[in-house]
C-alpha cells in the first residue's frame, strides 16, 4: 500500500511539473510593438549634425494596437540614449492629441530630425518612442504622460559611422 501510495505520488508530482512547464511556455509572448530605426543621412552645418532618421513603429500581435500621440509635437514622446543627439521640436500652429491605431502585422512610419552638439555623433545610439496607450482624454494629460518617458521602446541600434 505504501509503495502504491509513494509511487502515486511521484507520478502525480512529475505530471505536474511538465504541465507547468508546458503551461507557462503559453504566456510567454513576444513584445507587441517593435521599433526599427534607419538613419536616411547625415548633414553637417557648423558645429553640429543633422541625422534624418525613419522609424517604423510595427504591430506585432493580431489585434489593433492604438496610441495616444500629438498630431504635430509627435516627437515630445522621441528620446535618445545618446545624450549628445536631440529629437529636433516641430514648429506647432496647431497641436492636439491624436489616437493612432496600427492595425495587425501593419505598421506606421515617422521621419525624424535630430541634432547633434558635435559634428558627427562618434558612439551607436537608439531612439525610443514612449508608448503611451491609457490617458484621460484632454491634451494636458498626454502631453505630460509622452514627455514622462514610462513606457518607452527602443529602436535597434544605429551606427553612425557606417
Amino acid at each position: 500500500m505504501t509503495v502504491i501510495l509513494i509511487t502515486t505520488i511521484v507520478v502525480f508530482h512529475s505530471c505536474t511539473d511538465t504541465a507547468k512547464e508546458k503551461t507557462s511556455s503559453l504566456y510567454v509572448h513576444p513584445a507587441p510593438v517593435e521599433l526599427t530605426a534607419q538613419l536616411d543621412s547625415i548633414q553637417q552645418k557648423d558645429s553640429q549634425s543633422v541625422l534624418f532618421i525613419k522609424l517604423s513603429l510595427v504591430n506585432k500581435t493580431v489585434v489593433p494596437l492604438s496610441y495616444y500621440s500629438m498630431t504635430c509635437s509627435w516627437t515630445t514622446g522621441i528620446t535618445c540614449d545618446n545624450k549628445d543627439i536631440t529629437p529636433n521640436p516641430n514648429i506647432c500652429f496647431s497641436n492636439w492629441w491624436i489616437k493612432e491605431n496600427i492595425a495587425p502585422a501593419q505598421s506606421h512610419n515617422y521621419f525624424l530630425t535630430a541634432i547633434t552638439k558635435n559634428n558627427l555623433p562618434k558612439k551607436k545610439f537608439r531612439i525610443g518612442f514612449n508608448m503611451v496607450t491609457d490617458v484621460v482624454n484632454d491634451v494636458d494629460s498626454i502631453e505630460h504622460a509622452l514627455s514622462a518617458m514610462k513606457h518607452v521602446v527602443w529602436s535597434n541600434v544605429i551606427h553612425p559611422e557606417h
